[in-house]
């Protein structure tokens, strides 16, 4: 009996370590629990835009979490995609998530840079939560960087394929001033800026100091968002 009271003790004990391992942290939307790791606090799973069928996204940048508080630990469902040999986890319709991973470092006043990353997939697969290689995780990607050049990492979910490039005359005709047909992959990575731009302050980013970086289809994003009416400003570098 005694040995069963004793592994009891222990089983509680290492729930109790793991669970302490979640870090909250007070922003203007609301407290967000985070997870940390090794090198860094990740927060992930972060609504910033509402999806609409073919249509410009509605931006979630100053919504405030429901309940006022958000468990930010598990990444949202990727966007829909065909079936690929890689494995792609749960897909969504409402799939416009971006995840935030902030390097552990000293306390002080000084915001850091911040470096989002666009995944590649020729805009038709892929996910801000897919790990295959490793080097895209954004904690794998801090834990690779310059100790003494700390940045903030965060990935984002963006439409693909045919929901992402639709274009019908159509649609054109429902916004002739601004025609999004077939833009809408753009538009997104365009709210996530926006949402960033509004609220990464509160997570220790410097809002004016924004560059963009991606792999394959994520690179040729990040050239043609350049040239997207109402990104000017929303970010520094690429």
């Amino acid at each position: 009996m005694t040995y069963f009271r004793l592994s009891s003790h222990i089983l509680f004990l290492i729930v109790v370590i793991t669970t302490s391992a979640n870090v909250g942290l007070r922003t203007q939307q609301g407290i967000i629990y985070g997870r940390q790791t090794q090198s860094s606090i990740e927060y992930l799973g972060i609504q910033y835009a509402k999806v609409v069928r073919w249509k410009p996204p509605i931006d979630l940048s100053e919504e405030i979490f429901p309940n006022a508080s958000f468990q930010a630990t598990s990444f949202g469902p990727c966007c829909p995609q065909p079936k690929t040999d890689t494995y792609i986890p749960k897909q969504d319709e409402q799939c416009l998530y971006l995840n935030i991973y902030k390097p552990i470092v000293q306390s002080n006043d000084s915001l850091l840079p911040v470096f989002i990353w666009i995944h590649g997939g020729a805009h038709k697969i892929g996910c801000s939560s897919q790990s295959i290689p490793l080097i895209y995780n954004g904690t794998n990607m801090i834990a690779h960087s310059p100790p003494d050049q700390p940045v903030i990492i965060i990935t984002i979910n963006y439409r693909l394929g045919i929901l992402a490039d639709m274009f019908l005359k159509e649609l054109i005709e429902e916004d002739p001033e601004w025609p999004t047909a077939g833009n809408y992959m753009y538009l997104d990575m365009l709210s996530a800026l926006r949402w960033i731009n509004k609220n990464i302050r509160d997570y220790g980013g410097d809002p004016n100091n924004v560059s963009l970086f991606g792999q394959s289809a994520g690179g040729l994003s990040v050239t043609d968002l350049g040239a997207v009416k109402g990104s000017t400003g929303l970010y520094r570098t690429a």
